[in-house]
């Protein structure tokens, strides 16, 4: 899911306390294992994770997810637990379309994880419903054709996965996004209120746009289902 994923990362920081303008050290370097906490397994080797383009060594945590600058969320990830992260995203419904565990290393937080569009719609729809999440239902309604009676279908269900002020706080930092970070081009210029979070995989084989209004979530994904 590329840097869509970063989201959970931007979650978690705000469950710790942290805050949108702290900033963080956005300069690139090699990280050894022993710079990250990782409570559900042990961490071994080292990353050095790059940057699309060149950014500012020091930013704060907003503009870092506008400009989905990977050394300083790599920064924002030393200064949590890899695991709480992972459960975060899995608070947001978030399980790996090929029935795996999700992947908790240093660089699962920039989106190695593969999932399905579906999964990350859902999850920025969570964010702007203050913090619920509901699990999405393909079928909206089921009638006997002689009769035209309705049956019953599955209902969504609902659970809290950040609290509203944790979602408020993501969706600030992720209408810059929109409004003047990587997201620009969604845009649509007609004054709706608008959030989102880029994504795109390794040499671009795969580019995502996730982002929500107040009424809809959607996840959009350009790339091959087989092969590259």
């Amino acid at each position: 899911s590329g840097s869509t994923y970063k989201i959970f990362t931007l979650a978690q920081w705000l469950i710790q306390g942290k805050k949108l303008e702290d900033h963080v050290d956005a300069r690139i370097r090699e990280w050894n294992a022993t710079d990250f906490s990782s409570r559900c397994g042990a961490l071994t080797g080292t990353w050095k994770p790059k940057n699309s383009e060149k950014d500012p060594e020091d930013m704060s945590v907003v503009q870092a997810t506008a400009r989905s600058v990977n050394s300083a969320f790599a920064a924002m990830a030393s200064q949590l637990d890899l695991c709480d992260i992972r459960d975060t995203a899995m608070a947001f419904g978030v399980r790996r379309a090929d029935g795996n565990p999700l992947i908790s290393y240093p660089a699962s937080i920039l989106g190695v994880n593969e999932l399905s569009p579906l999964t990350m719609a859902a999850a920025v729809a969570a964010v702007a419903n203050r913090g619920v999440y509901c699990n999405p239902i393909a079928i909206k309604q089921v009638i006997i054709r002689k009769t035209q009676q309705s049956l019953t279908v599955p209902a969504s269900i609902c659970s809290q996965a950040v609290a509203p002020e944790i979602a408020a706080g993501m969706t600030y930092a992720m209408q810059r996004v929109i409004s003047g970070g990587t997201g620009g081009a969604s845009a649509t210029g007609d004054g709706t209120p608008l959030a989102g979070k880029t994504g795109t995989t390794d040499s671009g084989l795969q580019t995502w746009m996730t982002g929500f209004s107040s009424q809809v979530g959607t996840a959009t994904w350009v790339g091959n289902p087989i092969g590259q």
